[in-house]
C-alpha cells in the first residue's frame, strides 16, 4: 500500500511538473500579445495604382527591440517597413510609404515582430487617370511624310507608364491605332503616325487612348484638335516665278499665301 501511495504521489508529482511546463510555455508564447504595445496608424483610405500612399504610425513601445512594417491584413505579406522613427518618453512615431502595382481592396495595418498591431485601414486602390495630346506641325507639304505625335500621360503622382494604344483621328475619322512606346518619363506613352497628305487645305488631328488589358489606367477622352495647313511649298508664303527671263525684260513676280481662313 505504501509503494502505491509513493506511485501515486510520484505520477502527481509528474503531472504538476508537466502542467507548470505547459503554463510556463504557454506563458511565453504569449508574452507578446499580453505585453504588446499600444500602435495606432492614420493615412489615406484611397490611392491609384503606382502613386505612394505615406502612413503615420504611433507605438508606446520605446524600447526599439521590435520591428515594425505595414502588412497586408489579410494575408500577412509585408508591404513596407517602417522608416525613422521620432521618439520621446512615452512614445514613438514613423512612416511608413506603400506603392500599390495593382487596383482593388487592401486592408493595411501595422504589425510589430513582439505582436503589437493596430487597427487596420481599407484602402480602395483604382486604375490612373490619364490625359492624352496630339502634337503635329503647323504646315504640312503635299506628297511629304509629317509626323503626328500622341503623348499619354498618367495622372500625378503615378510613375505607371501606360500601356495600350494611341488612336489618330484626322478630321474625326480613325485613321490609325498605333501602340505606345515609353516617353521621356516613365509616366508617359508616345506614339507616331507618319502622315502623307494628298491634297491642300486645313486639317484637324485628334487622338484617344485606349489602354492594353491590364494597364491598369484609365481611356482618355478625345484630345482637342490640333490643325494642320497644307500647301503645294509646305509653307505658307510661296515665290511664283515666270517660266523665263530675258535681259533688260521687266518680269513679274508673285507671292502666293495660303491662310485659312482667307482674311
Amino acid at each position: 500500500m505504501t509503494t502505491m501511495n509513493i506511485v501515486r504521489g510520484w505520477k502527481a508529482r509528474i503531472a504538476v511538473t508537466a502542467a507548470s511546463v505547459a503554463v510556463v510555455a504557454g506563458t511565453l508564447a504569449g508574452a507578446p500579445v499580453a505585453n504588446a504595445a499600444s500602435v495606432t496608424i492614420s493615412g489615406p483610405s484611397t490611392g491609384t495604382v503606382w502613386s505612394p500612399l505615406t502612413y503615420t504610425t504611433t507605438t508606446t513601445d520605446t524600447s526599439g527591440s521590435a520591428t515594425y512594417s505595414l502588412v497586408n491584413a489579410n494575408t500577412g505579406a509585408v508591404l513596407a517597413a517602417v522608416g525613422s522613427w521620432m521618439c520621446s518618453s512615452s512614445s514613438c512615431t514613423g512612416q511608413v510609404t506603400w506603392t500599390p502595382s495593382t487596383p482593388g481592396t487592401t486592408t493595411v495595418q501595422i504589425s510589430a515582430t513582439d505582436g503589437s498591431q493596430s487597427p487596420p485601414i481599407t484602402v480602395n486602390v483604382t486604375s490612373v487617370p490619364t490625359t492624352t495630346s496630339v502634337s503635329a506641325p503647323n504646315m504640312a507639304k503635299i506628297g511629304q511624310a509629317t509626323p503626328i505625335t500622341v503623348t499619354v500621360q498618367s495622372a500625378p503622382p503615378s510613375s505607371l507608364q501606360p500601356l495600350g494604344n494611341a488612336v489618330f483621328f484626322l478630321n474625326g475619322t480613325q485613321v490609325a491605332s498605333v501602340a505606345l512606346q515609353r516617353g521621356a518619363a516613365t509616366s508617359q506613352g508616345v506614339a507616331t503616325y507618319n502622315w502623307t497628305p494628298a491634297n491642300a487645305g486645313t486639317f484637324t488631328w485628334t487622338a484617344s487612348y485606349s489602354p492594353a488589358s491590364g494597364a491598369n489606367a484609365n481611356a482618355s477622352q478625345t484630345t482637342q484638335g490640333d490643325s494642320v495647313q497644307v500647301t503645294q511649298t509646305g509653307s505658307l508664303v510661296s515665290l511664283q516665278l515666270p517660266p523665263t527671263f530675258n535681259v533688260n525684260t521687266p518680269a513679274t513676280l508673285y507671292a502666293q499665301v495660303y491662310a485659312t481662313p482667307s482674311a
